[in-house]
């Protein structure tokens, strides 16, 4: 399987945003381009930011946290103080990365929704009660898999 036909299957099973990410130097974030934030998924997910004209993966990350996909993206998108970008080793890179070979390319981003799944508990503490209810989620195994497949390509 050759990386295109990883990034095409990625891009028929993924939803695309409505907008492209756009990297501001100065500020060491990224922007929308050409737009205000799309509305954006608030459950959890696995998303995917891909450069070239969609070609190319760049990023395969998870969104888990309360929030979804919104609420990672905010932490590409908003303001960061010179001590964050300091600290952060993910801002470096991606300051690195954006100014050098990725320089002048927008991202686009794609996600796919992780919903969690409800099972019974696999055994009660009380005698007489129903199993509680779990939520189960898998954003984190589809990440490490989606991830694991990218890599061998």
């Amino acid at each position: 399987m050759d990386a295109l036909s990883v990034v095409e299957k990625i891009k028929g099973a993924f939803t695309p945003c409505s907008a492209e990410l756009q990297y501001l130097s100065e500020e060491s974030r990224f922007r929308w381009h050409d737009s205000d934030a799309p509305s954006l998924p608030r459950e959890p997910g696995v998303y995917c930011l891909l450069s070239h004209e969609g070609t190319r993966i760049q990023k395969i990350g998870k969104a888990e946290a309360k929030g979804g996909l919104y609420s990672r993206l905010l932490g590409y998108t908003g303001a960061k103080t010179a001590a964050k970008i300091a600290s952060d080793k993910t801002d470096q890179r991606w300051k690195r990365v954006m100014e050098g070979v990725l320089n002048g390319e927008s991202l686009s981003v794609y996600y796919y929704a992780t919903v969690p799944q409800i099972i019974d508990a696999p055994f009660k503490f009380e005698d007489g009660t129903e199993r509680e209810q779990l939520e189960c989620h898998w954003a984190r195994s589809l990440e490490k898999y989606v991830s694991k497949v990218v890599r061998g390509e």
